[in-house]
């Protein structure tokens, strides 16, 4: 396990500026896959530190595996929920959008450095997404070529929808948006859909592969609206798609034990399908 750091190519809120992770590099001889799980930023590091040590301990001798960490949120939520003035919350959103697209970037940037990298196959690199970062790593599959699978757990499209109905801390800023600078509900939208619309999967129709991607889902989310997930599962060609029965959060207790490791074994044999599929009746 070697400690992985670099240069942002903008201001992504690490104090240092810097993209942070660990790097489990197989032991083994020979070009292997790389998988590359996201971070959810700014809370729990459970359910991507999980995914990540255990397919590198499934996948060790054919597989490399780089947890990226997610110590610097895209989005402050409790400084967007606080922020005195109209001005001050314009910035800050700003701010995360520049967040958003350094993160998209870096991890370009990185799939630059994995290709020239002796021990890597570059025709078998994999990213692996929760929520925020799925969000960040259904652009990349867009934008990115050379990724060859990438899972979207509790992702969506039409961005400025999901600003628009997100609850929890997401909720938190639009109500204090509302209440404190008189905004309606479309002007928010609005405002979230200039700045993110560019990011947006509908953009980008006919650039993914469905074969490519596992989508795992809520049906009750209460951050990402059905109809916003349901417009990724269309722009992306109508991939493998999971479903639980869960709301936003306590869907990764599927990546847990008490919701039986029902999704890290999905993801897992997803990976090892794409990836692996010599092994992937392992």
């Amino acid at each position: 396990m070697l400690r992985l750091s670099f240069g942002s190519s903008g201001r992504n809120g690490h104090p240092a500026n810097l993209i942070e992770g660990q790097y489990f590099r197989s032991k083994e001889p020979g070009r292997k896959s790389l998988v590359v799980v996201m971070p959810i930023w700014g809370t729990s590091s459970y359910p991507p530190a999980k995914i990540s040590t255990g397919y590198a301990r499934r996948a060790g001798n054919d597989t490399h595996v780089i947890w990226i960490y997610g110590t610097a949120p895209v989005f402050p939520w409790t400084e967007l929920s606080s922020v005195p003035t109209e001005e001050g919350f314009r910035a800050m959103a700003r701010d995360s959008a520049e967040r958003y697209r350094s993160a998209v970037i870096d991890m370009r940037r990185l799939v630059d450095w994995a290709t020239t990298r002796p021990e890597i196959d570059a025709t078998r690199i994999a990213f692996v997404g929760f929520s925020m970062s799925a969000l960040v790593t259904a652009t990349l599959l867009a934008n990115e070529p050379r990724i060859s699978a990438g899972v979207l757990m509790m992702s969506a499209a039409r961005f400025a929808d999901v600003f628009a109905v997100c609850g929890n801390r997401a909720g938190e800023v639009r109500e204090h948006v509302l209440r404190t600078f008189g905004w309606t509900s479309d002007e928010y939208r609005e405002f979230f859909a200039g700045l993110f619309d560019p990011a947006d999967p509908v953009r980008f129709a006919g650039h993914y592969d469905p074969a490519k991607i596992l989508m795992i889902d809520a049906m009750f989310d209460d951050c990402m609206p059905e109809s916003a997930r349901a417009a990724l599962w269309e722009i992306t060609g109508h991939p493998k798609r999971v479903t639980f029965l869960y709301r936003h959060r306590s869907a990764f207790y599927s990546l847990t034990p008490i919701g039986l490791n029902v999704s890290r074994r999905k993801i897992y044999r997803f990976l090892d399908a794409t990836l692996r599929p010599d092994l992937a009746a392992d």
